[in-house]
């Protein structure tokens, strides 16, 4: 006898669920994971559960007062870094392995970023419960599209000002492991639908920094935003939210960029303009060829329509290539006739073995 070699069906999520909930969290975890990120797992109730979970194991392990002081000690560790290439996440996952809150931490930020079937709204007020996670907080924003929330924590809380341009950039993503930055400017370029987005978010941030320009260092980082983000920010806007009291000078490089980029657009735009008229003076020449090649058709109150043989009045009239003048409505009811008699015969065609075989 053969061994049955079909794979058997499935069991039900929902009842595989229902019995681990009543076992313990673990196992339900693991189920989850399985359903979530090797069965691609389209359904909201298991995306936000799994979520939960995760905050469920970072709220136990900061149960204790020396757990918060270590999220604290690493985030002022990242502070006094002040390496403009590194982001807080990155810091996050560069962390020792035994420090296991840092590497639970890194693995709710990548699943919050990575998937988008959760309820962001239940999983930020689970996230509000733990006042210490900031940037988790700050992802859930993005994906609530309450920007200039997350861009508050990235740089008051968290004084991550590369990980806020990354943000702008990305369109309210915060990446954690970025591409080499010849491919990261490549896929900006590219990506036209989200340059409005990036203008928006960079000017939010402009406006971010300016409400703390009086702390220490904030004066240099404005200014090296504008220089590094001149091509998403708009001359006249920036002007009139900067202080009076900046002089043209620090603003020298700003303008130069920007002011050669609006002369770039500006060039573009004419080369474009002057390809299209090239095109359209091509087609009207092709045009006047045709005409010539063809010659004038005159109309006299004789011509009479080849089809139905009636004079031809007014100006709806065709020509055929072969030189004939018919009627507009002639050559069109032909065309009718025409396809009605393909179908008809279509259909014997169809029909015409069955009638041998009888």
């Amino acid at each position: 006898m053969q061994p049955n070699l079909r794979r058997p069906s499935l069991i039900e999520p929902g009842l595989v669920l229902d019995h681990l909930r009543s076992i313990g969290k673990k196992g339900l975890k693991m189920y989850l994971e399985y359903l979530v990120t090797q069965r691609k797992s389209n359904e909201e109730k298991h995306h936000t559960e799994l979520a939960f979970l995760y905050i469920e194991e970072l709220k136990n392990l900061l149960q204790s007062d020396e757990a918060k002081a270590k999220i604290e000690e690493i985030t002022n560790d990242f502070i006094s870094l002040k390496d403009p290439a590194k982001t807080y996440l990155s810091f996050l996952q560069n962390q020792p392995t035994e420090d296991l809150l840092s590497h639970e931490r890194a693995k709710l930020m990548s699943f919050l970023q990575t998937y988008i079937r959760y309820d962001a709204e239940v999983v930020l007020n689970k996230l509000l419960e733990i006042p210490v996670l900031k940037a988790e907080l700050a992802i859930v924003y993005g994906k609530l599209n309450e920007h200039e929330k997350a861009l508050c924590i990235l740089i008051n809380d968290l004084k991550d000002f590369r990980g806020a341009e990354v943000y702008c950039l990305y369109a309210g993503r915060m990446v954690c492991k970025l591409s080499s930055k010849k491919q990261a400017d490549k896929k900006i370029v590219e990506d036209k639908n989200l340059v409005a987005t990036r203008r928006t978010l960079f000017l939010m941030l402009l406006k971010v920094y300016l409400q703390i320009q009086n702390e220490n260092g904030m004066v240099e980082e404005i200014i090296n935003l504008l220089n590094a983000q001149a091509v998403y920010l708009d001359t006249t806007e920036v002007m009139g939210l900067l202080p009076e009291c900046w002089s043209v000078e620090m603003l020298n490089e700003f303008l130069i960029r920007s002011l050669r980029q609006n002369y770039h657009d500006y060039r573009e735009g004419q080369v474009l303009k002057g390809l299209c008229r090239g095109q359209n003076t091509i087609t009207s020449f092709e045009l006047y060829q045709a005409y010539q090649k063809i010659g004038p058709t005159v109309i006299d109150q004789n011509r009479l329509c080849s089809k139905c043989k009636k004079y031809i009045s007014g100006s709806n009239f065709m020509r055929q290539p072969n030189g004939d003048i018919e009627h507009v409505q002639c050559n069109f009811e032909q065309r009718e006739d025409i396809n009605n008699t393909n179908g008809v015969n279509g259909t014997a065609t169809v029909s015409d073995p069955l009638s041998n075989n009888i």
